[in-house]
């Protein structure tokens, strides 16, 4: 989701996204991997964190969404020319960090 969702907002900052009817498409495709991230954020949590700890991590993960959705309209008001570049650019980030994750194993995990 992460690396589509980058490739889509480049298409749409770059203005190859200029049919209507397309824009409403690729619009529906975003909403609907908003939802999806939100989605399996639980199914994480609880593969990455164990059970016992789904509450607090769950917690954690919708405090910094909430955080993001509060802050990220005022950063990209700032940025109003590069809005829909830094957000690919965090997407590029996230789908990076995706990569390089690794769950915790042995006593600890």
């Amino acid at each position: 989701m992460f690396a589509t969702q980058a490739v889509v907002y480049l298409l749409v900052a770059m203005g190859y996204i200029s049919n209507y009817y397309l824009f409403i498409v690729v619009s529906c495709y975003l909403l609907a991997c908003y939802g999806g991230g939100f989605a399996t954020m639980p199914a994480f949590a609880a593969d990455a964190f164990g059970p016992a700890y789904i509450g607090k991590v769950y917690g954690f993960m919708l405090t910094a969404w909430s955080a993001a959705g509060v802050i990220g309209p005022f950063v990209f008001e700032t940025f109003k020319p590069q809005a829909l570049y830094i957000a690919a650019g965090l997407l590029v980030v996230g789908f990076f960090i995706t990569l390089v994750y690794k769950p915790p194993k042995g006593k600890n995990a």
